[in-house]
């Protein structure tokens, strides 16, 4: 039989530890504490209103990258929508929105 010499090899094993990264966890809405409801406001509040669901809702902990769809519609924080409410800020678990003197929370 054939003879065959062998260079010297080296084999690195790496151990690779993969690490779950820690489940994030959300930031305080206590914004919305104390706030009514979307579905808690008056009949004659809510009449002026159209029904509103939120479409779209990314939160960021980067407030600029914050964005929210209502109704299928682009709200831009602190303008006035069509139907005349503003949507003050966006929260982890929803909006706050104020029309007509009015703060209310629309979750998502």
């Amino acid at each position: 039989p054939e003879s065959t010499k062998l260079d010297s090899v080296k084999v690195a094993i790496a151990t690779v530890k993969r690490v779950q990264p820690e489940s994030p966890t959300p930031p305080s809405d206590a914004e919305a504490n104390g706030l009514p409801r979307y579905d808690e406001l008056s009949l004659k509040l809510r009449r002026g209103l159209p029904s509103l669901e939120i479409t779209i809702h990314i939160y960021s902990n980067t407030p600029a990258s914050r964005k929210v769809y209502i109704n299928g519609q682009k709200q831009i924080v602190g303008e006035a929508a069509d139907k005349g409410y503003i949507v003050e800020k966006i929260l982890y678990s929803g909006v706050i929105i104020e029309y007509k003197g009015t703060r209310f929370f629309l979750p998502k």
